[in-house]
């Protein structure tokens, strides 16, 4: 916080790699924090000959710079100093993999976190923007809700099951790049398709089948689901817990098999222990 004096970022030696130069106390230099004018003009009274990075330095560190370690928790959180690419990239597969795969919801846990695992290293290395993942998502999930409403329910609940994967990527990479209203927007739209492909199978399955039960069985799910998204906060919830893709998890084997209306029950049976589990967690919090 004193902002006259040289400050240095700084390693510990055992941890630093190949390439970084020692600036003595076991220390290992990994960048300027804050350095006095005056070094440079010491550096620059010096023949040509001499390296500037090396320079500015030493004589940095012979003014007895602050050294500046990084915080553990920031180093918990996956921040980092490299020197070199490939361990960078190392390092970015690694926060990518621990962010998907430290997720609660069993979807997201086994189901999104190994595409994201494959996908996001390379979106983000060809700086796809969040919305543009997101989009493909979407563009998917409509496709599937037409698929459902004419009449191939299960080919379109596994396109609106890969919307919801897309929309899942661009939510992710919203939230690596800090853009917490793209995250939040994505997040809502994932719960949207669900509920939209939930709408459409039980309205399909009633125009073709003549089953009355099956648009009920559709409307309390949606209700059910949302109640339980709603007590469902993330610091309390369990793996098993239903999420919006859930549900179509639940309901495409089924319809795969025929059975549309059971999968809407089953996936409604599933909405109900989920909320009561919520419910009496919260209660026991209290």
């Amino acid at each position: 916080r004193d902002t006259g004096h040289d400050a240095l970022i700084v390693l510990p030696e055992a941890a630093a790699e190949p390439g970084l130069e020692r600036v003595g106390g076991h220390m290992a230099w990994a960048g300027v924090a804050r350095l006095d004018p005056r070094r440079v003009a010491e550096v620059a009274a010096l023949p040509r000959d001499y390296d500037l990075q090396s320079t500015l330095l030493r004589l940095a560190a012979q003014a007895r710079a602050t050294h500046i370690l990084l915080p553990a928790d920031a180093e918990k959180a996956g921040h980092g100093i490299v020197h070199r690419a490939e361990t960078l990239d190392a390092r970015g597969r690694a926060v990518v993999a621990r962010l998907v795969s430290g997720r609660r919801s069993w979807f997201d846990r086994y189901v999104l976190a190994p595409v994201a695992r494959l996908a996001l290293p390379r979106l983000v290395e060809r700086a796809v923007p969040a919305h543009v993942a997101g989009g493909a998502g979407v563009g998917l999930g409509v496709l599937g809700l037409v698929l459902i409403l004419f009449g191939f329910p299960a080919l379109g609940l596994f396109a609106a099951v890969a919307g919801t994967l897309g929309l899942g990527l661009g939510e992710t990479l919203a939230g690596l790049r800090d853009e917490q209203g793209a995250a939040r927007a994505q997040s809502a739209a994932i719960a949207g398709l669900a509920a939209l492909a939930i709408a459409a199978l039980g309205w399909q399955q009633y125009r073709m089948g003549g089953d009355e039960v099956a648009p009920v069985l559709a409307l309390m799910l949606v209700i059910l689901g949302s109640l339980a998204e709603r007590a469902g906060l993330y610091r309390f919830r369990r793996r098993w817990w239903a999420s919006p893709p859930a549900y179509l998890m639940v309901l495409w084997p089924m319809t795969l098999l025929g059975a549309g209306v059971w999968g809407l029950a089953l996936a409604s049976v599933y909405a109900i222990v989920t909320l009561a589990s919520a419910i009496e967690t919260l209660r026991s919090q209290v």
